[in-house]
């Protein structure tokens, strides 16, 4: 697995870097949100969403080294939601409370930009009560199109045309799908990021995840592309991997449950994909593409007993056990760990991703 704890480092350092929120203005805490959404995202507790890293054991595959990459990514979803909610706080610095048509200079790249608040918009077929436009020259740097009751809306960011003084990832989008109108979940947010740079050999160019929250649990399932990652161990593999996958986690009590599948990023369906692009499997078949049977599979199995499905976390340990119900640990009951209603994005619509403002 040193292939993934690579990508891992390579990954956060990069990802994570490709935006710097626009503090054009200073928030005045008296300020209201006037007809600016008053939530768009959700949070997802540390036991799902985490960016440490994890040392693995020679004997065995760490349970923390399989699945951090898993939980990493959800934190880049989880990171991302978090950009556009604090947009959406700067922006209340403005006092939007009606159509409006301003200028100002930025103070993270000192550049004149437009803001354009209008009533009545459309987009992808669909009414909503408000638009609001940022952008750079002809550039577009933010999108936000919302109805205030129930909250639902789109918000799409460039970060680039916000902070021209940012030098990586020009082309870099995120798209938040924000709604608390829907039968069911009480609230639920669709992420997707797609233009990031890829001229970086085990880098994420795009990822997509769902989250959907009823009180204090939250269904979760996603897909990270990686297209240049061509091997795990196998050096004749061709073609990227997906990081594929679902989960539930309780935000009270900050545990959650996931499985995960490692296809091709060119895989047209998710028929069965846990199983047969399960880590155990697509791992043991590369080891037994590099080295055929001259390892023993008790031996394989022993070094992948960490891989199994599904796994378990908590806010405190982080991976806790797989396969296997974990023991002394409450929440985890029958209705909770039953994972079989989550179905993930098929790898290739994520594989062929593409964010476009609207017009």
């Amino acid at each position: 697995m040193k292939k993934a704890s690579v990508l891992y480092v390579v990954f956060m350092s990069v990802v994570l870097s490709f935006y710097s929120c626009d503090k054009n203005e200073t928030s005045d805490n008296n300020n209201t949100n006037g007809i600016l959404p008053k939530s768009f995202s959700i949070d997802i507790p540390s036991s799902l969403s985490n960016n440490s890293t994890t040392k693995g054991l020679n004997e065995e595959l760490n349970g923390n080294e399989v699945y951090k990459l898993m939980r990493a990514f959800v934190f880049v979803g989880d990171f991302s939601a978090e950009i556009i909610k604090a947009e959406i706080t700067l922006l209340s610095a403005f006092n939007i409370n009606k159509p409006m048509d301003l200028t100002y200079v930025s103070k993270e790249d000192n550049r004149q930009k437009h803001l354009v608040v209008v009533e009545n918009a459309s987009f992808e077929g669909k009414n909503y009560q408000y638009k609001l436009t940022i952008s750079d020259g002809n550039d577009i740097g933010l999108q936000l199109y919302w109805n205030t009751n129930p909250v639902k809306g789109v918000s799409i960011i460039q970060g680039y045309n916000l902070n021209r003084s940012e030098p990586k990832n020009h082309n870099a989008k995120i798209r938040i799908d924000y709604s608390e109108a829907e039968s069911k979940y009480q609230k639920q947010m669709e992420i997707s990021i797609a233009g990031l740079d890829t001229n970086m050999i085990d880098k994420m160019d795009k990822l997509k995840m769902f989250v959907g929250k009823n009180n204090d649990v939250l269904d979760v399932y996603g897909d990270a592309n990686i297209p240049a990652i061509k091997h795990i161990l196998d050096p004749k593999h061709t073609g990227g991997y997906s990081w594929v996958f679902t989960a539930r986690t309780n935000e009270t009590l900050n545990i959650s449950v996931a499985k995960v599948a490692i296809p091709q990023t060119t895989l047209a369906s998710v028929d069965k994909i846990f199983e047969t692009y399960s880590i155990f499997n697509v791992i043991n078949n590369e080891i037994h593409a590099v080295y055929g049977n001259t390892i023993p599979q008790t031996i394989i199995d022993s070094y992948l007993k960490n891989t199994a499905t599904p796994a378990y976390f908590n806010g405190t340990l982080g991976f806790i056990s797989c396969g296997e119900l974990p023991t002394g640990v409450v929440g985890f009951t029958s209705n909770f760990v039953d994972l079989s209603n989550l179905t993930p994005y098929v790898p290739n619509d994520v594989n062929n991703l593409t964010i476009n403002f609207g017009n």
